[in-house]
């Protein structure tokens, strides 16, 4: 029984390294990938490993995954010598035969005392370092769960009739991308009389959950920049204006959510009661948009609060995203809407 081995970095994994693991599958008995993780690494190694079981499982490859880390056995990348001893220690013996398109496969395999067969480099030079350094312009060649890691995410938040669907479908539009849906209003839409409805802590744990699941799924397929209009944070805002209180868990769980920028609406919009009668107008709807300002101002994410009529919202909302997509390797809105054939 040939048992076989493919060893990375995989930061991030992309559609060269799955054609590596695939030809090695097909040429062994069992297959073992390790994942090396080192403390400067960008992306959490159980992440990595995680893709890379998942892609596995929907190509058809059975394979072993384990993660490393390098730092606790202090080996440099280029010491041979030692990722072979730890392999070892890994995976109980050495492999049979190790899989590399690198120059260091040699080394290692000798190292190991085993066959090194090596693969033929991808036709476009790609690898880690070239898509850690523009990931939205190589989106093309990452398979969906490590797509939604570098997807841009913007979301619109704001109190209650602030122009938030309106906003996150007219950026929707301008980038070409799609806008994931407010769930909450679905799940109230569907109630016979929204205004008896008791609400209680677990359904906006719910509206949360689900809002999260969509958005994530939707990030798996979406363009460079993926456009929500709300998340869990402004569940858990609601939560506070509907109950009363604040349910830690809830919050926490929003807070912990990563966006690159938050897009808040203001209150110049004129107040318009919607068909379940349930929105918040006056001081309630003042204070919803205090909490948003105050939950911003004390977190890590960019943010911006937008004014004016909705073509002066569109523009200020575009001119925060614009460096965001630079930044991921795009040359910026102008250029987006052009690839996209938006006019």
């Amino acid at each position: 029984m040939t048992r076989g081995l493919v060893i990375g970095k995989f930061l991030p994994f992309h559609q060269g390294h799955r054609a590596l693991v695939e030809y090695a599958a097909a040429r062994v008995d069992e297959l073992d990938v390790i994942v090396c993780d080192a403390g400067w690494h960008t992306i959490p190694v159980t992440l990595r490993a995680a893709w890379i079981e998942e892609i596995c499982a929907e190509i058809g490859v059975r394979a072993r995954v384990h993660t490393v880390d390098g730092d606790r056995y202090a080996v440099s990348d280029d010491d041979s010598v030692g990722w072979a001893a730890i392999t070892v220690e890994v995976l109980g013996r050495a492999p049979d035969v190790v899989f590399t398109g690198e120059d260091y496969g040699d080394a290692y395999a000798a190292a190991l005392g085993c066959v090194h067969e090596r693969t033929r480099r991808e036709p476009d030079g790609i690898c880690g370092t070239v898509v850690r350094a523009a990931p939205l312009a190589y989106l093309h060649r990452l398979d969906p769960p490590v797509r939604a890691h570098f997807v841009r995410r913007v979301c619109i938040i704001g109190a209650e009739s602030t122009g938030k669907t309106t906003l996150a479908t007219d950026l929707a539009r301008h980038l070409g991308t799609v806008a994931v849906p407010e769930f909450g209003r679905h799940f109230t839409e569907a109630m016979p009389v929204p205004t008896r409805y008791r609400w209680r802590t677990r359904d906006f744990r719910l509206i949360a959950e689900m809002q999260a699941r969509i958005e994530d799924d939707t990030a798996r397929w979406a363009g460079p920049v993926l456009i929500c209009d709300t998340n869990p944070l402004v569940t858990a805002v609601f939560h506070e204006t509907y109950l009363g209180r604040t349910d830690d868990r809830l919050l926490q769980r929003a807070l912990e959510r990563t966006y690159h920028l938050y897009v808040l609406c203001d209150l110049a919009t004129p107040f318009e009661q919607d068909n379940t009668g349930l929105r918040h107008e006056g001081a309630a709807r003042r204070a919803m948009h205090e909490r948003y300002r105050e939950l911003l101002a004390a977190g890590p994410t960019p943010w911006i609060e937008v004014r004016g009529d909705r073509a002066a919202r569109v523009a200020q909302a575009l001119a925060a995203i614009d460096p965001l997509l630079r930044a991921g390797g795009l040359d910026g809105v102008d250029a987006l809407r052009a690839a996209v054939g938006v006019r």
